[in-house]
């Protein structure tokens, strides 16, 4: 009998390797004492919330920034390091931290809060949590309409500057809500209330109703509302200006227009490390934002 030749050393799919870092996180999780759920991707997948679409990434959500900074300590020892920042991600909201590792083609997304959620949000997701085999190893996971929830808050936050985002966010509102009986419906207004999510989704269409049916009361969440402000803007670093005291705006104008190189390699795979490759980088950049400045213009 002949047997398929393993591949090659250190080479992963994505969808093995996705696995294999979800099992991963989740065990090293455990032994560190930490409480953690596998979300988004593997999540809506094992919910059949969405077809299992590979994604370069694994997400795991935990309790609180120190818990996600435990983790990620644990993992650094088998190979996992943060990725690169640059000098606008740094600035940013940070509500996760992404770990990369030289022998796996996807990467690490280790949250300490999820945007849209309070903090106080994770015990009711942990409450309702469902657990998984994954690799052989069990994990965690949200339950389905926590899942829904945090697919909409994901897919809301990001749809205005990705299209797949907003083909979710679509896929949500127009595929999952409709075809809900009463009972469902109620259930998931119920959870939406007991994670705090209402303020985050109340304006989007489709959750608007169902919270509003329900006479859900709603207060403001300032957070969420500057969270959305960022994903809207052209680029990261209008934000960082706009939230930038006048000394130091001219920094920012300047480390926009004309990125380091250290930042320059961050951001963009594709350069050739020499003077004549860092000039062509600096050029697709301004294309870039042209073409986002166009888009921008042209839906209104």
């Amino acid at each position: 009998m002949t047997h398929p030749s393993p591949p090659a050393e250190g080479i992963l799919g994505l969808q093995e390797a996705n696995e294999l870092a979800a099992a991963l996180a989740s065990r090293v999780a455990a032994e560190t004492g930490l409480r953690a759920l596998v979300i988004k991707g593997l999540s809506l997948a094992a919910h059949g919330l969405r077809t299992d679409r590979v994604s370069a990434d694994v997400d795991v959500l935990l309790d609180g920034h120190a818990a996600a900074e435990l983790l990620a300590q644990a993992l650094a020892s088998r190979g996992w390091t943060p990725r690169p920042s640059t000098f606008f991600s740094e600035r940013m909201t940070i509500h996760s931290v992404t770990l990369r590792h030289d022998r796996w083609p996807n990467d690490l997304d280790v949250h300490g809060e999820f945007p849209g959620l309070p903090e106080a949000a994770f015990d009711v997701l942990w409450a309702y949590r469902r657990p998984v085999t994954i690799a052989g190893q069990r994990c965690w996971m949200p339950d389905r309409w926590s899942s829904v929830v945090i697919w909409a808050l994901h897919s809301l936050r990001s749809s205005s500057e990705q299209e797949r985002h907003g083909r979710e966010l679509a896929d949500v509102v127009d595929g999952v809500l409709p075809p809900l009986s009463r009972y469902e419906r109620d259930v998931l207004a119920s959870r939406i209330v007991g994670l705090g999510a209402a303020a985050a989704l109340v304006t989007t269409p489709g959750f608007a109703e169902l919270l509003t049916d329900r006479n859900v009361p709603v207060a403001a969440n300032p957070d969420w509302e500057r969270r959305l402000e960022q994903s809207r803007q052209l680029t990261p670093w209008v934000q960082v200006l706009k939230e930038s005291s006048a000394r130091e705006r001219p920094l920012v104008l300047w480390k926009a227009l004309w990125p380091s190189v250290h930042d320059l390699r961050v951001m963009d795979p594709e350069l050739v490390d020499t003077p004549l490759g860092r000039l062509a980088a600096r050029g697709r950049r301004f294309v870039k934002l042209g073409r986002r400045t166009w888009r921008r213009v042209s839906s209104g």
